[in-house]
């Protein structure tokens, strides 16, 4: 059996070791701060000029940010190995589509009273089955 002073030697001694190890770890996170902090902002910059140079190429892409974000978002998921540059030339017809699509939709004149019989969209007894 180890004597009650022992074990506190023990307990000193372990916790000044755990200490150590965290003051380290800590240390060690610090120092690599500003490499992490310079890669982010070279790596923002860089996105910033490839979104820019997209744009200019695009300029009727400009009042539809949305549309775009949101297909880039789409066409980044379905091809996670390529690079950003790639992701939008792929996404470039799928924006345009997207942005005529939009244009069609009146967004500012809603019907209080829609048309809710669904005439249009059913099909005739002809079609069989066919939409």
């Amino acid at each position: 059996m180890i004597p009650d002073e022992d074990k506190k030697e023990i307990v000193a001694l372990v916790l000044k070791e755990v200490q150590g190890i965290v003051d380290k770890a800590t240390e060690t996170a610090y120092l690599g701060l500003p490499e992490l902090t310079g890669n982010l902002m070279t790596e923002h910059m860089a996105l910033h000029k490839i979104n820019k140079k997209f744009y200019d190429d695009n300029p009727d892409f400009k009042g539809h940010t949305d549309a775009v974000q949101s297909v880039v978002e789409m066409v980044e998921g379905d091809n996670t190995l390529l690079e950003h540059e790639d992701i939008l030339k792929k996404a470039t017809p799928k924006i345009r589509e997207r942005i005529n699509t939009l244009k069609n939709l009146d967004m500012t004149n809603v019907s209080a009273h829609p048309d809710r019989t669904f005439q249009a969209e059913r099909p005739k007894s002809s079609d069989h089955g066919k939409l």
